[in-house]
C-alpha cells in the first residue's frame, strides 16, 4: 500500500523555496480550501501586490499585478506602481500580463509571490525581476 502523495519535481522545488521562508505562497489545499472563483482573487492575499487597471490597445483596461515596495509604474507616470513578471510553470509571460489570462484556480498548485528583485530564486534570474515576480504551477493531471 503507497500511502505518499506523488509530488512533481515542478513541485517539489515549489516545497523547497517554501520551507526557505522566502516569498509569499499560496499552496494548493489552500486553494482548495478557499475556493475563489479566478486566480487574481488569490493574488489579492499577497501582503506585497496590488491589482490595477491597465489599457490596452482595445481601449480595455486589463488588470495587472503591480508591486507595492518597487518604484516605477504601470503607466510610467512615476506613479510607484511596477508590474511585476508572470511567470507559469517556468514560462515568462509579456509585460503587464492580463490576469483574466491566468488559468483557473481548479489548474492550480500553487503560487509563488516574491515582492522584489533580491527575493526572487536564483533560477529565475534571466528574467525581469526588478518589480519583483509571481510564479504559479499548474497541476499536473
Amino acid at each position: 500500500v503507497i500511502t505518499e502523495e506523488r509530488r512533481s519535481l515542478k513541485m517539489l522545488e515549489f516545497e523547497e523555496r517554501r520551507r526557505r521562508g522566502i516569498g509569499y505562497f499560496i499552496t494548493q489545499e489552500q486553494i482548495e480550501r478557499r475556493n475563489l472563483p479566478v486566480a487574481a482573487d488569490y493574488l489579492r492575499l499577497a501582503p506585497s501586490i496590488s491589482l490595477a487597471p491597465s489599457p490596452n490597445p482595445s481601449g480595455i483596461s486589463d488588470l495587472v499585478a503591480i508591486s507595492k515596495r518597487e518604484g516605477g509604474s504601470v503607466f510610467g507616470d512615476g506613479a510607484n506602481a511596477c508590474a511585476m513578471q508572470i511567470v507559469v510553470d517556468g514560462v515568462p509571460m509579456p509585460p503587464r500580463f492580463p490576469l483574466e489570462l491566468l488559468p483557473t484556480p481548479k489548474e492550480i498548485s500553487g503560487f509563488e509571490i516574491y515582492a522584489g528583485a533580491a527575493t526572487v530564486p536564483v533560477q529565475f534570474s534571466g528574467l525581469d525581476r526588478r518589480c519583483g515576480m509571481i510564479l504559479i504551477w499548474t497541476r499536473d493531471y
